[in-house]
């Protein structure tokens, strides 16, 4: 596994984080991209906005996030909690994936923003542990954008500029 945030050691074989020692929380990418496929998988079946979704097209998106390791699943107390995964673009498609517009993406490897398709937690802390994470991790970005999906099917367009770049 490859790991961030607050993790301590995991196995290359893409087994679950070692339990000694064992922060709270952990973001971590599997070498294994069937068994992180899997998680995945079990991970956003329960929630709602993605398990309405068809199955082609979560597979797809899921795939394009494994395939350029552009995800993190977030465990807690050893355990699959969370998933967040995202795709880079230039900002008008970016701008446009947040208006419904989603032709003008490209392959998703490069982009000066940050497009959210999924972002699942288990709490309030885990999305804090997951917000600081991310700030690491794009903090040479000019924009993150997402689209908030409720469970009675409003949608939230979200957009936070990198006021460090």
């Amino acid at each position: 596994m490859t790991q961030t945030g607050d993790s301590e050691g995991s196995d290359a074989a893409g087994e679950a984080p070692r339990a000694t020692p064992s922060p709270k929380f952990q973001a971590l990418r599997n070498n294994s991209p069937h068994l992180a496929a899997g998680i995945t998988m079990s991970l956003l079946m329960g929630h709602a906005p993605f398990a309405d979704r068809t199955f082609g097209g979560m597979c797809r998106l899921i795939a394009g996030h494994l395939n350029r390791k552009h995800y993190y699943i977030v465990f807690r107390d050893g355990q699959p909690r969370g998933f967040v995964g995202w795709t880079y673009d230039q900002e008008d498609a970016a701008q446009a994936w947040l208006d419904g517009n989603g032709t003008l993406t490209g392959d998703g490897r490069e982009g000066d923003c940050v497009i959210f398709n999924f972002w699942v937690t288990d709490g309030p802390d885990m999305n804090s542990f997951l917000v600081r994470t991310m700030r690491e991790e794009f903090r040479d970005k000019r924009r993150l954008v997402a689209r908030r999906i409720y469970s009675d099917g409003r949608i939230r367009p979200i957009s936070i500029a990198n006021t460090r770049i």
